[in-house]
């Protein structure tokens, strides 16, 4: 009963592993291709990295024969002597304009010492004419007025009662000329009011010439003073200008020397010289051009040589991850090969143990008239039938079965321990191969270090790199300072004393003109200088007194020869017709009629005294008020020649001019900034408005720009020169005290992150204060005092204030 059921068990594990050894020939199978399909694929791919080791060595070979670091060394030299040479030819175009200036100016100074000229001798000529025409005035006033006497209602109605040969009740004479000819009075009277009328016309005509040359004069003197002041500043400017360029020129001199440009440096910063440093600027741009290729090449090939290596790199980490996929799927396949062996053997020990069971159980079979097909037809059956002839057999065979399974049972295992034997020889051969080639990768990788920096460390020589580039920024920062604030105050103190040395020499002059006019005029008056000086110190109150006293005596002298001279020829007129017939009586009549004419005459004398009285006044006043208007009209020109100068129609002139000059100076100090921070561009003033900026590119050949063509990172940079150079304007330190920077540190590479925090860390070690907002980590981490807001959730956050060595004071929250 047990073979049978034994062998009905084994016949159902034959069938198992006939179909384990199946399913393990198919994964041998396909596992056998796959290793062939990779093992190709790994052939391909280490002759492409052998070919690409190749081409790697070529270039380097390559870029070593190119030399780059000599070439970067001498493109370096060719590029501080274009910087050189740009600033050496800002500074002939600066002489060659202040040249222009200085010439313009003294072009002006002539023309206007010309027109202060011909507006002096215009002046002397209208005051000769003024005292000319008043003196002519002054002796047709008296004939004038009598004319106007002679033509009075009065007068008139006296001449009415003339008679011919009749003495006349005023004079006596018995002459009357215009009682036959009134005509001719009035005529003589026309003509004297024609004459006054127009000297009185000359007269005005006189002071308004008089005016015009005062201001005529008035505005050349102030032109004069405009072109004395620009030949003092264009002396300057060139004399600014011939200094820095000696200084530059040496400068100039060793850069070319050292770049080996050929060309000599002009001594003097003229048009000539602008021309020789444009042409080294030629000859030094065509050397650039020409170790541009080599450079461009090496850059090709350090490009094509990382490419290369990359790739390099790539192939090694597949082939590597190739050799790892065979090596599984040979694992897998020797597993695969292992069980297939393994079923084979099971399935030969397990139809052998069939056969064995077969042959035990045939006789029992054949004694009970059965066989093989009868078992596998029915095997209950036999089992009963059998079951009598096995009882008898079976404590015989049970320890021959035993033994028999033993045996069998531990083929397979042998079998399978030879196998593995086999194979982990395979491997071990492999791995040792391997592990060769990578020793001989690390040996290669190794050797390749050692070469560059000397096999130092590369975070040490990276310290070190930027310590001595920070200590020389920071030195040549210094040195810059110190060198504009002594370029200025020279500059500045140089044309002080130069504008104080002219105007010395100018009123050196004036006061020797001033002193041969002074004694030339004393001369010609028969006074000496002496009295002449003490009469010029009298108080002038005194000197108004006494010359209007003078004139109200030369006044009463002059009525009081006009009167003298009336009443002599009255008293001759009076003499000529007196008859001493004559009746007393009607004498005495006559006397009383003239002495109540005379009364009449007295009482119109005292008024026309009040009226002159007036017009003295008036005329006084009239003189006070020309000689108010002459002041005026002097302090006009002086303020037309500055509305002319500095006005506009919008009043901004002036300030946008102010603001020139300051934005100039902000730009000079924001280019010494961003030479620091990247000097591949610098700020310029804008041609077409005068407060507009714009950026010079000089890798592009000093190309204008617009500030708008600029990157993120870029346009952060010009802004920070900016704001340091507003920090720092008209060099007082505490113009601007506070700057405060908003984000923008994010768009910064790390080597240009590392020189706009050295600047602001200069500008606090100055005593500024400088607030930065910003979320860059490496920005945060060099922040000495830091105000950190921390969101806690729920709308709230908390507010820290930290050293930045991790040391904080008590949170505040804010909702």
């Amino acid at each position: 009963m047990v073979l049978l059921e034994k062998r009905v068990s084994l016949k159902q594990s034959r069938g198992t592993a006939v179909s384990g050894a199946a399913e393990a020939a198919e994964v041998t199978a396909r596992l056998d291709g796959e290793i062939t399909e990779l093992s190709e694929k790994l052939a391909v791919d280490r002759g492409r990295k052998d070919s690409l080791s190749r081409e790697i060595s070529e270039r380097r070979s390559s870029l070593a024969a190119i030399d780059e670091p000599t070439l970067r060394e001498r493109d370096t030299d060719i590029q501080r002597v274009l910087e050189a040479l740009r600033e050496a030819s800002t500074t002939c175009e600066q002489h060659l304009r202040a040249s222009a200036d200085l010439a313009r100016g003294e072009s002006e100074l002539a023309i206007a010492a010309q027109e202060v000229a011909t507006a002096s001798s215009q002046i002397a000529e209208a005051e000769s004419d003024q005292l000319r025409e008043r003196a002519a005035r002054a002796e047709i006033v008296p004939l004038a007025e009598l004319a106007e006497e002679a033509v009075s209602s009065e007068a008139i109605h006296l001449r009415s009662l003339l008679t011919p040969n009749l003495a006349c009740p005023v004079c006596g004479s018995t002459d009357h000329p215009h009682l036959a000819h009134p005509s001719a009075l009035n005529e003589m009277v026309a003509t004297v009011r024609r004459r006054r009328e127009e000297l009185d016309a000359a007269l005005a005509a006189i002071d308004q010439r008089l005016g015009a040359a005062t201001r005529t004069l008035a505005a050349a003197e102030v032109r004069r003073t405009e072109a004395n002041r620009v030949i003092d500043v264009a002396r300057g400017q060139v004399s600014a200008a011939e200094s820095a360029y000696i200084e530059q020129r040496p400068i100039l001199s060793d850069l070319c020397s050292k770049a080996r440009v050929e060309g000599s440096v002009p001594r003097a910063p003229d048009s000539q010289g602008a021309s020789a440093l444009a042409a080294l600027a030629s000859a030094a741009k065509a050397e650039r051009i020409t170790i541009t290729g080599p450079l461009a090449d090496a850059q090709r090939l350090r490009t094509e040589i990382d490419g290369l290596q990359r790739e390099h790199d790539a192939l090694a980490r597949a082939i590597e991850s190739i050799i790892r996929d065979v090596d599984q799927r040979r694992s897998e396949l020797h597993a695969a090969q292992l069980k297939a062996k393994e079923q084979m053997v099971r399935e030969a020990a397990l139809a052998e143990s069939l056969g064995s069971i077969d042959r035990e159980i045939t006789p029992f079979l054949a004694a009970a008239d059965l066989n093989n097909e009868a078992l596998d037809a029915d095997p209950a059956d036999v089992a009963i039938r059998l079951s009598a002839v096995a009882q008898e057999y079976d404590a015989l065979r049970k320890q021959v079965g035993e033994l028999e399974t033993t045996q069998q049972r531990l083929v397979p295992d042998r079998s399978a321990a030879a196998a593995s034997l086999d194979h982990a020889r395979t491997q071990v051969m492999e791995i040792a191969t391997r592990l060769n080639q990578r020793h001989l990768v690390v040996e290669e990788k190794a050797a390749a270090r050692a070469e560059l920096l000397g096999g130092e460390a590369t975070a040490s020589h990276r310290t070190g790199i930027n310590e001595a580039r920070r200590t020389a920024r920071e030195k040549l920062t210094r040195a810059r300072e110190a060198k504009s604030s002594t370029a200025g105050a020279f500059q500045s103190a140089n044309a002080r004393c130069e504008e104080a040395a002219s105007g010395l020499e100018v009123a050196k002059s004036r006061r020797a003109s001033a002193e041969v006019a002074f004694n030339s005029a004393c001369q010609d008056i028969a006074r000496s200088p002496d009295r002449i000086s003490a009469l010029i110190a009298t108080d002038p109150a005194v000197c108004r007194v006494l010359r209007s006293r003078i004139q109200e005596i030369e006044r009463a002298v002059n009525d009081a020869d006009a009167a003298a001279l009336t009443r002599q020829n009255d008293l001759v007129r009076a003499l000529g017709g007196f008859d001493e017939t004559t009746d007393a009586e009607a004498l005495t009549i006559m006397v009383a009629a003239l002495a109540a004419e005379i009364g009449d005459l007295h009482q119109r004398t005292g008024v026309l005294s009040a009226a002159l009285a007036r017009d003295d006044d008036a005329r006084r006043t009239a003189a006070n008020l020309s000689a108010e208007l002459d002041t005026a009209r002097v302090e006009l020109a002086i303020w037309q020649a500055v509305d002319d100068a500095v006005g506009s129609a919008s009043g901004d002139r002036f300030r946008r001019f102010v603001q020139g000059i300051t934005l100039d100076h902000m730009v000079q100090l924001a280019n010494d900034h961003l030479h620091a921070l990247t000097p591949r561009y610098r700020l310029a003033r804008g041609a077409a408005s005068d407060l507009t900026l714009h950026i010079i590119d000089r890798d592009m050949g000093d190309e204008v720009r617009s500030t708008r063509s600029l990157s993120g990172g870029e346009r952060f940079l010009v802004s920070l020169a900016l704001a340091l150079a507003l920090s720092g304007l008209e060099g007082r330190s505490s113009f601007v005290d506070t700057l405060f920077i908003d984000e923008g540190f994010g768009s910064l590479d790390a080597e240009t992150l590392d020189l706009a925090v050295d600047a602001l860390e200069t500008l606090q070690g100055r005593g500024q204060k400088v607030g930065v907002i910003t979320h860059v980590a490496a920005m945060i981490e060099r922040i000495a005092v830091q105000v950190r807001v921390e969101k806690r959730g729920a709308g709230r956050s908390e507010i820290r204030v930290s050293d930045g060595m991790g040391s904080a004071s008590p949170a505040m929250s804010a909702q």
